[in-house]
């Protein structure tokens, strides 16, 4: 394992396919030293805020800042999730965070230009499609093979979603090189 990838979040997904749906479940997979550090640096943190307590109010709040800012990085390592749900008509999107739940729906018709995108070309992997003029993106941390397969399931389970969902802008299909 390189050292890069000690401190990267990895996706562990899990796909099913339901009567007329495709569900992939992605949970964050965090490394056990990027946990492990997080975790001592909380704890300096900690320390370093109850040594201090007695100096400024500046310090104290920035103290406090960092504090609640690490506590929510680790526990969104630890319980971050996203569901993603295809059918006929919608594509549905749900992020749970912290035990919060965000769910997010466009209509198929809408959606166009499918595609995994590198994290060398916009920052982060993950799967994106444009709805209307918009660029949605989800599936963060999922590697181009792990995208692949989901397409791959998409196009096998509901080939007429999968047709929408490819086409370009223009209205011609951007052809996958999939075999599923």
């Amino acid at each position: 394992m390189a050292f890069k990838d000690w401190f990267t979040v990895h996706a562990n997904l899990e796909m099913k396919e339901r009567s007329g749906s495709v569900r992939v479940t992605i949970r964050n997979s965090q490394t056990w030293v990027a946990i492990l550090c997080e975790t001592v640096f909380f704890g300096w943190l900690l320390w370093t805020t109850a040594q201090k307590w007695e100096e400024s109010l500046w310090a104290r709040l920035i103290a406090g800042w960092g504090l609640l800012t690490a506590a929510l990085a680790l526990f969104y390592f630890l319980t971050g999730s996203e569901v993603i749900e295809f059918d006929q008509d919608n594509l549905t999107v749900r992020r749970n965070l912290l035990g919060w739940q965000r769910v997010s729906q466009y209509p198929v018709d809408e959606c166009s230009e499918l595609i995994w995108r590198d994290q060398q070309e916009k920052g982060e992997a993950a799967l994106e499609c444009k709805v209307g003029l918009r660029t949605i993106k989800f599936g963060r941390h999922a590697t181009e093979e792990e995208a692949r397969n989901v397409i791959a399931l998409l196009q096998k389970t509901l080939p007429e979603v999968a047709m929408k969902m490819t086409r370009s802008a223009e209205g011609h299909y951007t052809q996958l090189g999939l075999n599923g």
